[in-house]
């Protein structure tokens, strides 16, 4: 019997494709940045996610050439200021890449909203990346991950 294609991806054209790929995990590591977002997930809070091409690696289980993300979420009001510092952290390490000048001060709401726009600017920023297993207050193992300008 022939797979009906019609009512097998039938709704295909309304989902979003999923460009990302693993998550960064321990090790240390050189990125290009592919792809910048901000949305809310479906569960409602709001995330600022980053996709990556993988120029070099220290952990075996991400090789040199795939692609990984990075995700900082919203899910606490009460974490608002660490959601912005861990995001605020990213774009300046992507940004002063290129332009080293570029102080913490000049990472505000209107560069967050540009570098997630259909624009792109960031496409093509290398950074470095240095993440590691911590435990949370709760208990729960977490990656925490620190970004660096490329140089």
């Amino acid at each position: 019997m022939a797979l009906d294609i019609t009512s097998v991806f039938g709704g295909v054209g309304e989902v979003q494709v999923n460009s990302g790929g693993v998550y960064l995990q321990p090790g240390q590591y050189k990125l290009k940045v592919r792809k910048v977002k901000a949305d809310r997930a479906q569960a409602g809070f709001p995330y600022f996610l980053m996709e990556f091409e993988v120029l070099e690696s220290s952990n075996d289980g991400i090789a040199v050439g795939s692609f990984a993300s990075w995700m900082a979420t919203l899910k606490n009001e009460t974490h608002k200021a660490t959601f912005f510092s861990n995001v605020k952290g990213a774009v300046l390490a992507a940004v002063q890449s290129s332009a080293p000048e570029t102080g913490a001060e000049q990472i505000t709401e209107s560069v967050i909203a540009n570098v997630c726009s259909e624009a792109q600017p960031l496409t093509g920023a290398e950074l470095r990346a240095q993440a590691s297993e911590i435990t949370t207050k709760s208990g729960n193992p977490f990656t925490k991950v620190a970004f660096f300008p490329a140089s």
